[in-house]
């Protein structure tokens, strides 16, 4: 299973299962504080993290 945490620099954190659901919230925290990041994780394993996700 998939999980996507979006965060911004202040800490605060949000996690979900669905990309369509982390990509909104990145969208809102990026236009909110100029600033956001994005880890994915699979079965416990990173497979991405970057302040600049690709799909936007």
């Amino acid at each position: 299973m998939k999980v996507y945490i979006v965060c911004n620099y202040d800490g605060n954190v949000g996690v979900f299962f669905e990309e369509s659901a982390a990509l909104k919230k990145y969208k809102e925290i990026e236009f909110q504080d100029n600033g956001a990041a994005i880890q994915v994780w699979l079965n416990n394993q990173l497979l991405m993290q970057d302040s600049i996700y690709d799909k936007i």
